[in-house]
């Protein structure tokens, strides 16, 4: 099994109480690498049904003239619940993970530096901790 199923499995077995052990996150988990499709899975909906709608004479030459009359209909449902999903997702999911959470309020100065304080590598990403400095880093 890829190792993003195994941690989110771990992740959520840890937040319900069922492991007492944390999920072991390399570089990037499994929640960020979702942040970072979603923004290419997000232009593509967006940005295809946009296109359709902006050019109906063209994009009906693509539908089927028996289409034509639901085709519109579910273009506009997926290009503005897309568009509505991102904004709920960023404001929300984002802004509390990058700037509310207690640890990092009032915002994750990481965008700004580059760089990850050694504590927080330690405990956010373990396994990128251990590549790192193996047992050099256990003292």
């Amino acid at each position: 099994m890829p190792k993003d199923v195994v941690d989110f499995f771990q992740n959520v077995a840890y937040y319900v109480g069922l492991s007492k052990k944390k999920a072991n996150f390399g570089k990037f988990s499994y929640m960020q690498k979702f942040d970072y499709w979603a923004v290419y899975w997000g232009m593509f909906i967006i940005g295809t049904s946009g296109l359709f709608l902006a050019f109906p004479v063209m994009a009906s030459y693509v539908f089927p003239t028996w289409s034509i009359s639901w085709a519109w209909d579910v273009l506009f449902i997926m290009h503005s619940d897309e568009a509505l999903l991102a904004i709920v997702f960023i404001l929300f999911f984002h802004f509390y993970n990058e700037h509310l959470r207690s640890d990092v309020f009032p915002m994750n100065y990481m965008w700004l530096t580059g760089k990850m304080p050694i504590e927080e590598l330690k405990h956010k990403h373990p396994a990128e901790y251990e590549y790192l400095y193996g047992d050099k880093g256990k003292k």
